[in-house]
């Protein structure tokens, strides 16, 4: 773990053509058209073809860049293979926020969703 952490710190800092310390949208995007770099993604299996949606998982915070602790962090969360029991907690998940959302007097339609409200 303590390998991957200075690779990706390493990476960090040849992304960051500016030298400010964080990679914006640009610098990543340029980035995984390196080969280099498209080699290091898969071998963290992150799909370097997903880049722009791999940016906006690591910007954490929303700012339009990708400090280091963003970058080691999320790199670490998003690396490997999705197993069958991640994703069906996700639409564990969703199905409760879509539920709670269709007893939301105004925010959709009474016909949007099925669920009864209260029951």
């Amino acid at each position: 773990k303590e390998a991957t952490r200075k690779h990706l710190v390493a990476l960090l800092s040849q992304l960051d053509r500016d030298g400010d310390g964080t990679i914006s949208k640009d610098e990543f995007m340029d980035a995984m058209a390196q080969e280099d770099v498209q080699d290091f993604m898969d071998a963290l299996t992150i799909d370097p073809d997903n880049a722009a949606e791999v940016f906006l998982l690591l910007d954490q915070d929303g700012d339009g860049t990708v400090h280091l602790q963003e970058f080691i962090g999320g790199m670490e969360r998003i690396r490997g293979e999705a197993k069958s029991i991640d994703i069906q907690m996700i639409r564990l998940y969703m199905r409760r926020i879509v539920d709670e959302l269709a007893c939301m007097p105004g925010l959709v339609s009474k016909n949007a969703f099925s669920n009864s409200c209260g029951a």
